[in-house]
């Protein structure tokens, strides 16, 4: 025995409408002492050194300088970095951030401060000044 089943058609009008995107609002550079991070530009800068970050290395360097002094469980930033359905383990945030610090040099490196058994907080009190 076999099913038929109607053919569905639609025409040009009867197809929906494409939704305009909302305008995003531009994402203002963040500054830290001499570190500039810019969203819009994907770049993170001091002075004239600008920083070869990897595309999780720059969204892990924006998230924690737009949330400054909050603490991030790793599991927090595996989601808001990597998404929820993520199946990376927590460990993956520590090489990032092992990664991130080595190449942000000894400057910029203690910004990024570990809190133990917890995860990771932005300190803006060790930022150095231009």
């Amino acid at each position: 025995m076999s099913l038929r089943y109607p053919r569905i058609t639609r025409t040009r009008q009867e197809r929906p409408a494409a939704v305009e995107p909302k305008a995003r609002k531009p994402q203002l550079p963040h500054r830290l002492g001499g570190l500039t991070v810019d969203p819009e530009a994907r770049i993170a800068t001091a002075g004239e050194r600008e920083f070869p970050l990897t595309f999780m290395e720059f969204e892990l360097l924006t998230h924690l300088v737009a949330n400054p002094r909050r603490v991030h469980t790793r599991r927090q930033l595996l989601t808001v970095i990597w998404g929820p359905g993520n199946s990376s383990g927590a460990r993956t945030i520590d090489v990032h951030v092992a990664r991130l610090r080595r190449k942000l040099g000894p400057e910029y490196q203690a910004l990024i401060k570990t809190v133990r058994q917890v995860g990771y907080a932005l300190d803006p009190s060790k930022a150095m000044a231009d």
